[in-house]
């Protein structure tokens, strides 16, 4: 597998143009093969994101049919500073 890497879009001007692709994402430590754009979350809970930019972070409750905007590399399954923080939301699905 190479290098994860940002998505190009068509046309790169347009980022605010509607996803043109998915894929579903299993919390884990590994790294996305293409960074999100946006992840959807189809199962309330908390998610520990890490970010293209930098250090991992908690989003707290986050609701059913909630779509975050965010350019993420990967979600982990436990909160590797803490290990009582967990990813429990269900159903999430990395949007590019």
């Amino acid at each position: 597998m190479g290098e994860p890497k940002f998505f190009t879009h068509p046309r790169p001007d347009r980022q605010s143009d509607p996803y043109v692709g998915g894929f579903a994402i299993t919390p884990g430590t590994s790294e996305f093969t293409i960074h999100t754009r946006g992840i959807y979350v189809g199962g309330t809970g908390d998610i520990i994101v890490v970010p293209v930019w930098g250090a991992e972070f908690i989003l707290r409750a986050v609701q059913v049919g909630t779509t975050i905007h965010l350019r993420a590399k990967k979600i982990l399954a436990v909160d590797l500073n803490s290990p009582a923080n967990t990813t429990s939301a269900t159903f999430l699905v990395g949007l590019y």
